[in-house]
């Protein structure tokens, strides 16, 4: 039987990963109480969906 080995599932440390900038129309921030939130367009996270449903189909 192999021996069993630890590892962490979401390990913490830099983040090496190469991201791509798909679009910034529809993404803005704005200020409520002194706190920052995201706002995001339905229309940007459809642009995003069909990108990565691209990428999964033709990449992986």
């Amino acid at each position: 039987m192999p021996e069993f080995t630890y590892s962490d599932l979401l390990p913490a440390g830099e983040d090496t990963t190469e991201y791509r900038l798909v679009t910034t129309e529809g993404v803005s921030t704005f200020e409520a109480n002194g706190i920052e939130f995201l706002t995001v367009a339905p229309g940007a996270l459809t642009r995003l969906t069909e990108e990565a449903i691209h990428d999964i189909s033709h990449y992986l």
